[in-house]
């Protein structure tokens, strides 16, 4: 069952080189049950560093982050994690690492089974499930990951930029495929992303990062209809204008003097900090 996702005061911060490194600040950020919601920023905002501490991988130096009211202590089942390369074991079949969490769950193996092979059916893997990871291409590996995440029905579904190692045309297959298994459940989605053009098509909401140290400068609502098309000029002018706008907010937080462009129908800021 979907859980919304509350991350409260955030804060986090390294030791480099002999000096504290502050990578996310006091960022505060809501998930709604079923909405699929994008991070975004520049390269070094903690865009991942705070998805691993909603995921439980890493710890907060403060605050709190909350799934389903309860506060996240550590990894679990029902907040898997696509990352960007997949992140699949090796020497384990599609078919073992599809059903590698149901087993830590503790599902009997025929069950198991059965929800791995619908699982990769689902997404054009069929055929391919006592084949490894090395035996097939970049775009079906993040299948086999995607697969492995959405058999355990989570609560809340947390990707790292998934797609972004792929060409362009698998890219945007996956896309859409991810768009037509969320709108068939409507999971709790918090997806971090740096091409905007994914969110115009995904998203309810967009969080924009700014680095050094990393906090929400702009949060926008995606008000587009569904379903969605890539193909769809409303769509592509939402993403062309999320990626300008982004652009923008980076250039500004550097101290530029830029005019930011008017977002488009399709587009609204919820609360903008210029």
């Amino acid at each position: 069952m979907s859980a919304g996702v509350l991350v409260d005061g955030i804060t986090k911060s390294y030791e480099h080189r002999g000096s504290r490194v502050v990578v996310l600040q006091d960022v505060n950020l809501v998930v709604e049950p079923g909405e699929f919601v994008c991070i975004a920023g520049p390269s070094g905002c903690g865009k991942t560093t705070l998805l691993h501490i909603v995921a439980g991988l890493e710890s907060p130096d403060e605050g709190e982050v909350y799934v389903g009211g309860k506060p996240v202590t550590g990894p679990s089942l029902e907040r898997p994690m696509v990352f960007q390369q997949g992140a699949l074991f090796p020497w384990m079949t599609n078919l073992a690492n599809v059903e590698y969490g149901l087993k830590m769950r503790g599902d009997p193996p025929e069950e198991r089974r059965r929800v791995a092979l619908e699982a990769l059916d689902r997404l054009g893997l069929a055929g391919h499930q006592d084949k490894y990871p090395h035996q097939i291409s970049g775009g079906q590996r993040q299948r086999v990951a995607l697969a492995r995440a959405l058999v355990l029905e989570p609560q809340v579904l947390l990707c790292d930029e998934p797609f972004t190692a792929l060409d362009s045309l698998t890219r945007r297959r996956l896309m859409e495929d991810m768009y037509q298994l969320w709108e068939a459940n409507r999971m709790t989605v918090l997806w971090v992303e740096h091409n905007l053009h994914l969110p115009a098509l995904l998203a309810d909401r967009v969080y924009v990062l700014a680095s050094h140290p990393g906090r929400v400068m702009d949060e926008v609502v995606v008000d587009l209809p569904r379903p969605r098309s890539p193909n769809d000029p409303a769509v592509m002018r939402v993403g062309e204008w999320l990626t300008a706008w982004a652009e923008a907010l980076a250039r500004i937080d550097q101290g530029q003097r830029v005019t930011l462009p008017p977002p488009p129908d399709g587009a609204i800021l919820r609360e903008s900090l210029h």
